[in-house]
């Protein structure tokens, strides 16, 4: 599968949603400092 043209995929496994970010949208977005209260469950690099 070819990576999304707006660096942003949305995966629905039904009961979970993930959202994954190119680095470059996330630090655009500010995604830390919108949820830097929220638990980090699993950081991958």
């Amino acid at each position: 599968m070819a990576p999304p043209r707006d660096g942003w995929l949305v995966v629905d496994y039904g009961s979970i949603v993930v959202h994954l970010f190119a680095a470059d949208l996330r630090n655009y977005l500010r995604m830390e400092d919108l949820w830097h209260e929220g638990k980090v469950l699993l950081h991958v690099q």
